[in-house]
């Protein structure tokens, strides 16, 4: 049984704050040349996951030979699953991905680009695909398909790179997302104690910017950290490692 199945409640659901959440997704990309002595040049694609309604973030870093490897095996997931897992898996089923390309020592910046929007694209569909794994796990009783989904789950949210230590609050959240009633999250959840300004633009917060929380608590706008983040994976201020938190 997955993992993540204890947690589930047997309740109703809201299929339009669930679509809410999905259009409120934003997903920020970078690409970063690496020449490797062992195995020679390639590119790390990087992308901030920010997610309002569930009010966390997270960074995903991935090899163009990841995706395609777990788009593989999605494919072969799809082709042997029960009809529940395959009408979730739907949702990441996209005609377009980005052709492999032989390697050179400087990759052509039109098709990193490319590649970099495809990707993009991939991952916000792949944590709508979570999602729905959650959505269509709480409208059955438990069984074989319902497993079935949150193995799905535990997978998709293996290969998103979700820290540990923002899993269960993360699931705790999505499940308050499409089932009101079984909300636990509360006031500390989302308590933020920031300063006035913002210490890497130096600019005075304003009232409805969104900001993202740190792990060691530190706040930031979200702009600003998406840029730090693309040059370093601590905090400015701290120097503790930041690849994960909550947003404000």
């Amino acid at each position: 049984m997955a993992a993540s199945a204890h947690l589930l409640p047997q309740t109703t659901l809201d299929r339009t704050r669930f679509d809410e959440a999905v259009r409120a997704l934003k997903v920020f990309p970078s690409a970063m040349n690496v020449v490797s002595p062992a195995s020679g040049p390639f590119v790390i694609y990087t992308f901030i996951v920010s997610c309002p309604t569930t009010q966390t973030w997270w960074v995903v870093t991935k090899r163009y030979s990841e995706f395609l490897a777990f788009r593989r095996t999605l494919a072969a997931l799809a082709k042997r699953a029960c009809d529940d897992v395959r009408i979730v898996l739907r949702a990441v089923h996209t005609p377009t991905f980005p052709k492999k390309h032989p390697l050179t020592p400087i990759h052509n910046a039109g098709k990193i680009l490319e590649r970099l929007t495809l990707f993009k694209q991939y991952t916000a569909m792949l944590v709508s695909l979570r999602e729905a794994c959650v959505l269509r796990a709480l409208q059955l009783a438990p069984s074989a398909a319902k497993d079935s989904l949150l193995e799905l789950y535990d997978l998709v949210q293996d290969f998103l790179s979700i820290p540990d230590a923002l899993r269960r609050d993360e699931l705790r959240r999505t499940i308050a997302l499409v089932s009101p009633e079984s909300s636990s999250v509360t006031e500390e959840d989302t308590e933020c104690g920031c300063e006035e300004a913002c210490a890497i633009c130096l600019c005075d917060y304003e009232h409805g910017e969104t900001k993202l929380q740190m792990p060691c608590k530190h706040v930031f706008h979200q702009e600003c950290v998406v840029r730090w983040l693309e040059k370093s994976a601590t905090c400015p201020l701290c120097r503790q490692d930041a690849t994960q938190g909550y947003l404000f």
